[in-house]
């Protein structure tokens, strides 16, 4: 700039002088205000970071991690309150109250720091110490695992309903036994614990661990059972009684003496139960008149006469309608066959089942046994199974029936003088020891008969070695016919061998004909 009275000519062409001397240095400035700066690293310890304690700045470890939070629930939240999220809005993530008892408000993802109104933000914690006391809970102990209540809010007890979801979300450090003044808030953002069930039921494969429609037993079953369904969601143990449209009969125990039984099926019953072989099972019979056979678990048959017949006591007519039996001669003896067939009564009976050629009625199974038709060349075989009790004799026994006196059932006796049976002793020659000997079948000689010959179940036992000769006893009335494995040995007794040993029970009696007097 000119100063005022001077006049500058400037040429196009002029060339610029050099600079002239330096100006003084103007005033320094107001300072500013000094900062916190960084403290000093000396006073740090590995993984601490830098935190503001609202006063200076200072080394520390981060105790908790905090989000920012806006309160959506549409109403206000308390301090400790349970979250779950609901959305986000701008840098806040909204947030409602959590509840185990459902499903679309879990997982829990922190719990409230203060109080926030609706609609207000505020912070939550999601990991590390919570400072803050949380009230409305009982019975509080260090070191109690925090839970989600169904309710909404915090419990120390764990939910147990089985439509609750199980997450802890920390544990107690710090109680007066009412409130929680501190605890370590943790497994935030997932329900980690396994699902309750009700009892009996359980998880089936799947990706959200389904559970299984059915309810099983919670105790044991018995031997043979097999879990099934009742089709009402409910499996039980049960015992095998139906195979598709076939029922068993359940009142019925498989036992000794039922070799060869086979299963039948009676129509009429819709049962199958288990029968001897030929017996077929039948509870009752219509439309084959005379003939009918009463209903219960020991049918009777009956055979009612006819007024007029052409063949025996049946008329032509009746007859037909009976396959497999035909007129014989006329059983006069009617209360022999009776009492010989057991449960089968018969009325002026002219009949008799029709059967193959060169087969034989036989009875087997001592006093209790069944008549039965077998082969000829079945009935010359000896058999000793099935024997239960005192007097059962086997196949191919030697039978009998004579006079009419009162045994005792696997009890030895004599033939006596006056042709009755006595109790056999081998103390002397005329108490049996050199008679006709025989075993009581049951309580009398003539209905229940008398065996001379095998395999025989024994009124108390069987002494001995099995496979070794069995001798009479030589004692009285009342201890004698009885087995005995040591030979009579004291003056005037008799040595007689009547059998072997088959097992504790059973002797194979087939006295010997010849004997020696001590």
């Amino acid at each position: 700039m000119a100063r005022p009275g001077i006049t500058v000519i400037v040429s196009s062409s002029a060339t610029v002088g050099p600079p002239g001397p330096q100006g003084p240095q103007g005033e320094q400035g107001i300072q500013g205000v000094q900062g916190d700066g960084v403290p000093d690293t000396v006073d740090a310890v590995d993984r601490q970071v830098v935190t503001y304690n609202g006063d200076e700045a200072e080394w520390g470890y981060v105790e908790s991690v905090f989000l920012k939070v806006q309160n959506d629930e549409g109403s206000t939240l308390s301090a400790g309150a349970p979250v779950y999220a609901r959305g986000i809005s701008g840098n806040s993530i909204l947030v409602g109250k959590a509840d185990a008892n459902n499903s679309s408000k879990m997982p829990c993802i922190g719990l409230l720091l203060e109080e926030t109104s609706y609609g207000a933000t505020g912070e939550i914690i999601t990991a590390g110490l919570f400072n803050k006391t949380i009230s409305g809970l009982n019975n509080i102990a260090v070191g109690d695992t925090v839970y989600v209540s169904n309710t909404g809010g915090l419990t120390t007890i764990r939910p147990t309903d089985p439509s609750d979801l199980v997450q802890n979300v920390g544990v107690v450090l710090q109680t007066n036994g009412d409130n929680i003044q501190k605890m370590k808030v943790s497994a935030i953002g997932r329900t980690n614990d396994i699902p309750n069930l009700d009892t009996g039921k359980f998880f089936i494969g799947g990706p959200i661990g389904d559970i299984s429609p059915y309810t099983l037993p919670t105790a044991d079953g018995g031997v043979d059972q097999f879990l099934g369904s009742n089709n009402d969601g409910t499996v039980t143990f049960k015992s095998i009684t139906k195979i598709g449209n076939f029922e068993f009969d359940t009142t019925q125990t498989p036992g000794s003496g039922q070799d060869d039984y086979v299963l039948t099926y009676d129509n009429l019953s819709g049962k199958i139960s288990l029968e001897e072989n030929g017996t077929g099972g039948v509870d009752s019979v219509s439309g084959i008149s005379p003939i009918s056979v009463s209903a219960g678990a020991n049918p009777v048959v009956s055979i009612s006469s006819a007024t007029t017949s052409s063949a025996g006591s049946m008329s032509a007519a009746d007859k037909a309608k009976i396959n497999g039996i035909e007129p014989l001669s006329d059983v006069t003896d009617k209360d022999n066959v009776k009492s010989s067939i057991g449960s089968m009564t018969f009325s002026d009976l002219s009949l008799q089942v029709h059967r193959p050629t060169d087969w034989i009625l036989l009875k087997e199974g001592g006093s209790g046994g069944d008549l039965k038709y077998v082969p000829f060349s079945e009935a010359s075989k000896v058999r000793s199974d099935g024997l239960s009790s005192d007097g059962d004799y086997g196949l191919g026994s030697q039978i009998w029936y004579h006079s009419n006196t009162t045994t005792t059932a696997g009890r030895i006796y004599y033939l006596n003088t006056s042709g009755s049976w006595t109790i056999a002793s081998a103390s002397a020659p005329n108490t049996g020891g050199t008679s006709l000997l025989a075993v009581a079948a049951g309580s009398n000689s003539g209905t229940d008969g008398m065996i001379l010959n095998g395999f025989v179940y024994m009124n108390g036992g069987v002494p001995g070695n099995t496979g070794l000769p069995i001798y009479l006893t030589t004692g009285t009335a009342q201890s004698g016919g009885f087995p005995v494995s040591t030979a009579p040995s004291s003056a005037g007794e008799v040595v007689r061998v009547i059998g072997n040993k088959v097992d504790a029970n059973v002797l194979f009696f087939n006295p010997d004909q010849h004997f020696e007097i001590v």
